[in-house]
């Protein structure tokens, strides 16, 4: 994946403000992403790989619009979907 080019992007003047951990700091830090961000997608996707098989305690802040709990789950969702894709592509061949 290439690197994201972040200038332009919302969070940079704020960028503690994506590192908060408590709901308040969180919440406000989504509404910056969501609201207008066009990197966000690519954030994402780039936090996903960063992090990929971490536990969310070990993910800290918003990244791509998206909290640490939830991108565990979508990192597991992925894995999972790469495991059928996997099997699926064995019983083919069989």
């Amino acid at each position: 994946m290439a690197a994201v080019d972040y200038s332009g992007a919302p969070c940079i003047p704020k960028a503690a403000l994506f590192a908060r951990d408590d709901k308040a700091g969180m919440s406000q830090a989504q509404r910056v992403c969501w609201g207008w961000c066009p990197v966000r997608v690519a954030c994402l996707e780039e936090a996903l790989d960063q992090e990929a098989g971490l536990e969310a305690s070990s993910r800290g802040g918003i990244r791509g619009g998206v909290g640490p709990a939830e991108r565990a789950r979508l990192d597991r969702a992925t894995a999972r979907m790469a495991e059928l894709r996997a099997g699926a592509g064995e019983a083919v061949h069989a």
